[in-house]
């Protein structure tokens, strides 16, 4: 998809949380939940499985690949 004021790219996602996690945004106060729609949010997308190794190792092993390619 493409932003049509900005001309950039994004993706589209929809995020389910759990009702157990959404229990832990009420306001105590109030008990009113906090989310509420455009709010920021962080999302880890899982793309494969990794070792630690691999995870830590991952950004020298791409600049190294980078780095032997003529442009």
């Amino acid at each position: 998809l493409v932003d049509e004021h900005s001309g950039h790219p994004y993706f589209l996602a929809r995020v389910v949380v759990p009702p157990s996690e959404l229990r832990k945004l009420a306001d105590p106060a109030s008990g009113e939940r906090q989310l509420r729609a455009g709010l920021p949010a962080q999302v880890v997308v899982p793309t494969r499985k990794r070792t630690a190794l691999q995870f830590l190792l991952e950004p020298l092993n791409q600049a190294l690949w980078h780095s032997m390619r003529e442009q």
